[in-house]
């Protein structure tokens, strides 16, 4: 069942208005992703930062992040973008942030979990794919590049949280999983969010 945006009615001088919350909460410049990544969520998600980033690159932004995680290539784009962008961004854990989503998570430099949140990381995996009818090259050469994936985010981990990488290697051989506490003493997260008033910001705190 996909997700209706709730619609709200408000009362005007001019009368009674109807409005999209999710508009409106785009507008206050906020971003979520509650599900997977993949073609779709990310190209939804690059379309939300392009159009942020161009109407005002100087205030800050909050990237809510509940995903099982999904594909590593669609997530890269948007993680690269992140990294790139001016605006200050600030990304929230709600729920469970796994694989790819761990990965988006990281993207900012402030990374903030709810109390009961979980982090989880691990090494790129094959996930589904089909090997039927494949020649031993080709199956070597998928084999390869998943080694090469498996590197580039080990990467990513030791680089955001200052870790060794034979430290991030060793964790991410398995699904490794961290609650706020946990996630916070492995430099994955910054801190933990105590009221609903820290979610709604000034400019300058996230300078």
């Amino acid at each position: 069942m996909s997700y209706e945006a709730r619609r709200i009615i408000r009362e005007t001088a001019n009368g009674s208005c109807t409005f999209d919350i999710q508009d409106h909460l785009l507008k206050e410049r906020n971003v979520y992703l509650n599900g997977e990544v993949n073609s779709d969520t990310a190209l939804d998600l690059l379309h939300q930062f392009m159009y942020l980033e161009k109407e005002n690159s100087e205030d800050p932004i909050n990237f809510f992040i509940n995903s099982p995680g999904g594909s590593v290539s669609d997530g890269m784009i948007v993680y690269d973008y992140l990294r790139m962008m001016t605006s200050p961004v600030r990304t929230i854990c709600t729920g469970r942030a796994c694989s790819m989503g761990a990965i988006l998570f990281l993207a900012s430099d402030v990374r903030l979990m709810f109390p009961g949140s979980e982090l989880m990381i691990h090494d790129a995996s094959f996930a589904n794919a089909n090997f039927s009818g494949l020649k031993p090259n080709e199956i070597e050469e998928r084999t390869k590049d998943l080694v090469k994936t498996c590197k580039m985010l080990r990467g990513i981990v030791a680089d955001r949280t200052g870790k060794r990488l034979e430290v991030v290697t060793k964790t991410m051989k398995k699904d490794s999983s961290f609650n706020a506490k946990e996630a916070i003493k492995f430099r994955l997260a910054t801190g933990i969010v105590k009221s609903a008033a820290e979610l709604f910001i000034e400019t300058d705190d996230l300078r």
